[in-house]
Protein backbone atom coordinates (compact mmCIF):
# COMPACT_ATOMS: atom_id res chain seq x y z
CA UNK A 1 0.00 0.00 0.00
CA UNK A 2 1.06 3.36 -0.49
CA UNK A 3 0.60 6.26 1.49
CA UNK A 4 -1.37 8.20 -0.53
CA UNK A 5 -3.63 4.61 -0.38
CA UNK A 6 -2.76 4.94 3.24
CA UNK A 7 -3.90 8.83 3.66
CA UNK A 8 -6.92 8.24 1.80
CA UNK A 9 -8.43 5.22 3.61
CA UNK A 10 -7.72 7.41 6.83
CA UNK A 11 -10.03 10.03 5.41
CA UNK A 12 -12.33 7.67 4.75
CA UNK A 13 -12.56 6.09 7.98
CA UNK A 14 -13.54 9.79 9.50
CA UNK A 15 -15.81 10.64 6.73
CA UNK A 16 -13.76 13.21 5.15
CA UNK A 17 -14.98 15.63 3.77
CA UNK A 18 -18.31 15.97 5.15
CA UNK A 19 -19.94 12.03 5.94
CA UNK A 20 -20.07 10.08 9.17
CA UNK A 21 -17.04 9.05 9.96
CA UNK A 22 -17.03 4.87 10.00
CA UNK A 23 -18.49 2.88 13.45
CA UNK A 24 -16.82 -1.05 13.95
CA UNK A 25 -17.37 -3.22 16.06
CA UNK A 26 -15.05 -3.89 19.70
CA UNK A 27 -14.94 -7.94 20.07
CA UNK A 28 -13.66 -10.37 22.72
CA UNK A 29 -11.87 -13.03 21.95
CA UNK A 30 -14.89 -15.24 20.96
CA UNK A 31 -15.77 -12.88 18.49
CA UNK A 32 -18.85 -11.35 20.78
CA UNK A 33 -19.30 -7.41 20.06
CA UNK A 34 -18.43 -5.93 23.27
CA UNK A 35 -19.04 -1.82 22.33
CA UNK A 36 -17.91 0.19 19.05
CA UNK A 37 -15.48 2.41 18.03
CA UNK A 38 -16.80 5.35 16.13
CA UNK A 39 -14.42 7.44 14.24
CA UNK A 40 -14.43 11.37 15.23
CA UNK A 41 -15.93 13.02 12.67
CA UNK A 42 -16.64 17.02 10.86
CA UNK A 43 -19.92 16.54 12.67
CA UNK A 44 -18.83 16.00 15.82
CA UNK A 45 -17.35 19.31 16.27
CA UNK A 46 -20.47 20.59 16.04
CA UNK A 47 -21.84 18.84 19.20
CA UNK A 48 -20.75 21.43 22.22
CA UNK A 49 -21.28 18.77 24.97
CA UNK A 50 -19.26 15.91 23.99
CA UNK A 51 -16.12 19.06 23.04
CA UNK A 52 -17.03 20.13 27.08
CA UNK A 53 -16.45 16.51 27.89
CA UNK A 54 -13.57 15.92 26.06
CA UNK A 55 -11.97 19.18 27.14
CA UNK A 56 -12.85 18.05 31.23
CA UNK A 57 -11.31 14.76 30.53
CA UNK A 58 -8.07 16.45 28.72
CA UNK A 59 -7.64 18.39 32.04
CA UNK A 60 -8.86 15.84 34.52
CA UNK A 61 -6.08 13.16 33.47
CA UNK A 62 -3.09 15.29 32.03
CA UNK A 63 -0.53 14.58 34.21
CA UNK A 64 -0.75 11.26 32.01
CA UNK A 65 0.05 13.22 28.91
CA UNK A 66 3.92 15.04 27.76
CA UNK A 67 2.45 18.13 27.55
CA UNK A 68 0.14 18.85 30.36
CA UNK A 69 -2.38 22.14 30.26
CA UNK A 70 -5.88 22.96 30.83
CA UNK A 71 -8.04 22.40 28.06
CA UNK A 72 -10.87 24.56 27.38
CA UNK A 73 -14.40 23.41 24.50
CA UNK A 74 -12.65 26.20 22.78
CA UNK A 75 -8.73 24.93 22.13
CA UNK A 76 -10.02 21.31 22.40
CA UNK A 77 -12.41 21.94 19.59
CA UNK A 78 -9.24 23.78 17.60
CA UNK A 79 -7.34 20.80 18.18
CA UNK A 80 -9.61 18.57 17.02
CA UNK A 81 -9.86 20.28 13.72
CA UNK A 82 -6.86 21.05 12.75
CA UNK A 83 -4.97 17.89 14.61
CA UNK A 84 -7.29 14.91 13.92
CA UNK A 85 -9.61 15.97 11.30
CA UNK A 86 -6.83 17.90 9.22
CA UNK A 87 -3.93 15.30 9.66
CA UNK A 88 -4.34 12.40 7.08
CA UNK A 89 -2.16 9.89 9.53
CA UNK A 90 -4.10 10.48 12.54
CA UNK A 91 -7.45 8.28 13.54
CA UNK A 92 -9.40 9.24 16.73
CA UNK A 93 -12.15 7.05 18.18
CA UNK A 94 -14.84 7.52 20.44
CA UNK A 95 -15.46 4.82 22.28
CA UNK A 96 -19.09 3.44 22.78
CA UNK A 97 -20.39 0.64 24.95
CA UNK A 98 -23.14 -1.56 23.49
CA UNK A 99 -25.69 0.44 24.42
CA UNK A 100 -24.53 3.06 22.14
CA UNK A 101 -23.18 5.43 25.23
CA UNK A 102 -20.28 7.37 24.72
CA UNK A 103 -17.59 6.55 27.64
CA UNK A 104 -14.39 7.53 26.10
CA UNK A 105 -11.69 7.81 23.70
CA UNK A 106 -8.92 6.14 21.89
CA UNK A 107 -7.03 6.70 18.80
CA UNK A 108 -4.42 5.68 16.89
CA UNK A 109 -1.63 7.61 14.85
CA UNK A 110 0.90 6.82 11.33
CA UNK A 111 4.21 7.66 11.84
CA UNK A 112 6.59 8.63 9.10
CA UNK A 113 8.46 5.09 9.22
CA UNK A 114 5.70 2.61 8.55
CA UNK A 115 5.26 1.85 11.78
CA UNK A 116 1.90 3.69 13.98
CA UNK A 117 1.68 4.25 17.68
CA UNK A 118 -1.59 4.03 19.67
CA UNK A 119 -2.32 6.96 21.74
CA UNK A 120 -5.28 9.14 23.12
CA UNK A 121 -6.95 6.41 25.20
CA UNK A 122 -8.76 7.78 28.13
CA UNK A 123 -12.47 6.39 29.94
CA UNK A 124 -14.06 9.64 31.00
CA UNK A 125 -17.42 7.87 32.19
CA UNK A 126 -18.37 4.53 33.80
CA UNK A 127 -20.23 1.35 31.68
CA UNK A 128 -20.02 -0.90 29.27
CA UNK A 129 -18.28 -4.18 28.80
CA UNK A 130 -15.05 -4.16 31.82
CA UNK A 131 -12.92 -5.42 28.85
CA UNK A 132 -13.74 -2.84 26.56
CA UNK A 133 -10.98 -0.65 26.46
CA UNK A 134 -8.29 -3.92 26.92
CA UNK A 135 -9.83 -5.19 23.73
CA UNK A 136 -9.74 -1.76 22.10
CA UNK A 137 -6.27 -2.03 21.72
CA UNK A 138 -6.09 -5.13 19.43
CA UNK A 139 -9.05 -3.73 17.92
CA UNK A 140 -6.96 -1.06 16.90
CA UNK A 141 -3.39 -2.78 16.00
CA UNK A 142 -5.78 -4.80 13.31
CA UNK A 143 -7.11 -1.93 11.57
CA UNK A 144 -3.20 -0.64 11.14
CA UNK A 145 -1.65 -4.08 10.75
CA UNK A 146 -4.19 -5.53 8.29
CA UNK A 147 -6.21 -2.52 6.55
CA UNK A 148 -3.66 0.34 6.55
CA UNK A 149 -0.79 -2.67 5.69
CA UNK A 150 1.66 -0.95 8.54
CA UNK A 151 4.19 -2.92 10.26
CA UNK A 152 5.07 -2.27 13.84
CA UNK A 153 2.99 -0.82 16.83
CA UNK A 154 4.42 1.80 18.82
CA UNK A 155 3.02 2.25 22.53
CA UNK A 156 4.52 4.69 25.50
CA UNK A 157 3.41 5.92 28.27
CA UNK A 158 4.42 6.95 32.37
CA UNK A 159 6.26 4.74 34.27
CA UNK A 160 3.34 5.72 36.89
CA UNK A 161 0.40 4.37 34.97
CA UNK A 162 0.55 1.17 36.42
CA UNK A 163 -3.14 -0.30 35.01
CA UNK A 164 -2.36 1.03 31.12
CA UNK A 165 1.16 -0.76 31.68
CA UNK A 166 -0.57 -3.86 32.67
CA UNK A 167 -3.00 -4.03 30.07
CA UNK A 168 -0.38 -3.25 27.26
CA UNK A 169 1.82 -6.42 28.66
CA UNK A 170 -1.32 -8.35 28.90
CA UNK A 171 -2.36 -7.64 25.42
CA UNK A 172 1.39 -8.87 24.45
CA UNK A 173 3.25 -6.03 23.99
CA UNK A 174 7.40 -6.33 24.38
CA UNK A 175 8.49 -3.43 26.70
CA UNK A 176 11.47 -1.35 25.09
CA UNK A 177 12.97 0.97 27.02
CA UNK A 178 12.46 3.34 30.00
CA UNK A 179 13.37 6.98 29.51
CA UNK A 180 14.36 9.70 31.86
CA UNK A 181 12.27 12.63 31.43
CA UNK A 182 13.36 16.91 31.17
CA UNK A 183 10.61 19.23 32.04
CA UNK A 184 9.80 22.78 30.61
CA UNK A 185 7.39 25.14 31.08
CA UNK A 186 5.32 27.28 28.43
CA UNK A 187 2.74 29.58 29.43
CA UNK A 188 -0.01 27.48 30.96
CA UNK A 189 1.92 24.58 29.58
CA UNK A 190 3.67 21.72 31.27
CA UNK A 191 6.05 19.97 28.82
CA UNK A 192 8.18 16.53 29.24
CA UNK A 193 10.78 15.46 26.62
CA UNK A 194 12.80 12.64 26.33
CA UNK A 195 16.13 13.24 27.81
CA UNK A 196 19.55 11.60 29.15
CA UNK A 197 19.37 10.27 32.99
CA UNK A 198 22.56 12.62 33.54
CA UNK A 199 20.20 15.77 32.17
CA UNK A 200 16.77 14.70 33.61
CA UNK A 201 15.27 17.02 35.66
CA UNK A 202 12.46 15.20 37.44
CA UNK A 203 12.12 11.55 38.34
CA UNK A 204 9.33 10.60 35.76
CA UNK A 205 9.76 8.39 33.64
CA UNK A 206 8.71 7.08 29.84
CA UNK A 207 8.38 3.48 29.15
CA UNK A 208 8.09 2.37 25.30
CA UNK A 209 6.45 -1.14 23.77
CA UNK A 210 6.32 -2.14 20.58
CA UNK A 211 5.05 -5.20 18.86
CA UNK A 212 5.65 -6.15 15.22
CA UNK A 213 3.46 -7.32 12.43
CA UNK A 214 4.28 -11.17 13.16
CA UNK A 215 3.98 -11.34 16.66
CA UNK A 216 0.27 -9.55 16.35
CA UNK A 217 -0.08 -12.70 13.73
CA UNK A 218 0.79 -15.01 16.59
CA UNK A 219 -0.62 -13.56 19.50
CA UNK A 220 -4.07 -12.42 17.98
CA UNK A 221 -4.36 -14.40 14.18
CA UNK A 222 -8.32 -15.39 14.87
CA UNK A 223 -9.16 -11.88 14.76
CA UNK A 224 -6.54 -10.49 12.18
CA UNK A 225 -7.72 -13.59 10.40
CA UNK A 226 -11.17 -12.29 10.03
CA UNK A 227 -9.92 -8.86 8.83
CA UNK A 228 -12.05 -9.48 5.10
CA UNK A 229 -14.94 -9.91 7.09
CA UNK A 230 -15.06 -6.82 9.23
CA UNK A 231 -13.19 -4.28 7.28
CA UNK A 232 -14.97 -4.95 3.73
CA UNK A 233 -16.27 -2.13 1.98
CA UNK A 234 -20.01 -3.36 2.85
CA UNK A 235 -19.10 -2.70 6.78
CA UNK A 236 -17.64 0.71 6.46
CA UNK A 237 -21.17 2.49 7.29
CA UNK A 238 -22.68 2.10 11.13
Amino acid sequence: MTDGERRLLIRRMKGLPGDAGVRLPVRDEDMREIGFLKAFDRADLDDRALIETMAEARTRFKEFFLTQFDATPENKRAWLETSVLGNDGKVLFLVETLEGVVVGQDGFTVLEDGSFELDGTMRWARGGHMRLFEMIGIEKARICFGLLDLSLCRIELFKKNAMAAYIVRKGGFAFEKEYSLSVSHDGGKVIYTRTDAESANTDEKLWTFSMDREGFERLHGKLTGLAGKFWGSTHWKG
